[in-house]
């Protein structure tokens, strides 16, 4: 007696979530193209549009559609069902045997929820799961082409939200990260998937770096102040959600160091100083990024610069930029 009662919680724990609150069978919506249909399903006859209840299994179901002039024969194939997928992955991990025993459960399958019949239809063996339907919107979603045409204009604004600029002064060479910045540019299509795009950008980010005794009883604070301005003209390529971009770029790449001393403990004022750093150069300019709506683009923005500009010449000092970023295009002319 013991035995047995042990056994029934062992059932329970080695049973998952997704079969254990799954019945036997379940409702499926069925309609058809044409009007007067009817379906035959294990020797029962439905008036179409109808809610048929069917028993869940991993073997597949037959069935007949049948209109005023003619029938046609269709396998409606098991899958399983959406409950099975996202509930059943924990327990791969956390108790694989639950997950082998729920693998070979009739409970775990279904025939689609709603499925529509057509006696014209090529095909007849129909996969109206879960899994079929969610591969194939996944499909179309990557597969959707660029909504670019020739002669089209966009109007582009967007953040670089996250930098990385390494900067080469006299101060000494450095990189920083910091938030933050705004773009703005156009985009002129010169075929269906290629066009020249020309942008400004502008990020700053302050970085303090710390706090201390100055010694003397007055305690000082240094910080960095990097910004950067930057022009960019880039010929681009699009494919489906895909955009490459290349070109060159014109970059003021500028850092304010500073340092304040507070002289209040001695009563007396507070004293800052500031330092300016400012390189002209002039570089390349790559980017990708990806479109997640017809008007939303996240990507990488990568500004490497390699010659400087000076008051006395030209020197070959490399400098970039590396921004994630967020952008919007608006179409203004078709």
């Amino acid at each position: 007696m013991k035995i047995r009662l042990a056994v029934v919680p062992l059932l329970l724990l080695t049973s998952s979530c997704a079969t254990f609150f799954s019945g036997k069978t379940y409702q499926m919506n069925v309609c058809a193209i044409q009007h007067n249909s009817s379906l035959v399903v294990d020797d029962s006859t439905y008036q179409l549009p109808a809610k048929i209840t069917v028993s869940r299994s991993m073997d597949d179901l037959p069935v007949t559609l049948k209109t005023d002039s003619i029938q046609k024969e269709f396998v409606l194939k098991a899958s399983p069902t959406r409950m099975t997928v996202f509930a059943n992955l924990p327990y791969l991990y956390l108790m694989p045997v639950a997950y082998a025993v729920d693998h070979y459960s009739q409970k775990r399958y279904y025939y689609g929820q709603d499925i529509i019949l057509d006696v014209n239809d090529q095909e007849t063996v129909l996969n109206n799961g879960f899994f079929p339907k969610f591969s194939h919107r996944i499909h179309d979603y990557f597969q959707r082409p660029y909504p670019g045409e020739k002669g089209q204009i966009n109007f582009i604004f967007g953040s670089p939200f996250q930098n990385n600029l390494y900067m080469d002064n006299t101060y000494g060479a450095k990189d920083y990260n910091f938030f933050g910045g705004a773009k703005l540019g156009m985009e002129y299509f010169y075929s269906d998937n290629r066009y020249w795009s020309l942008t400004a950008s502008y990020v700053r980010g302050v970085v303090f770096k710390r706090s201390v005794d100055g010694g003397d009883g007055s305690p000082f604070s240094s910080y960095a102040d990097p910004y950067s301005l930057a022009f960019e003209l880039k010929n681009n390529h699009a494919h489906k959600r895909l955009t490459f971009g290349y070109g060159i770029n014109y970059s003021v790449n500028s850092l304010i160091y500073g340092r304040e001393t507070d002289h209040k403990r001695q009563n007396t004022y507070s004293e800052k100083m500031e330092s300016t750093y400012v390189n002209h150069s002039v570089g390349v300019a790559l980017s990708t990024h990806f479109r997640f709506h017809e008007q939303v683009f996240l990507g990488i923005n990568y500004r490497p610069n390699i010659l400087q500009l000076q008051h006395d010449g030209t020197e070959l000092r490399y400098e970039h930029l590396i921004s994630l970023e967020l952008l919007f295009k608006i179409r203004i002319k078709k």
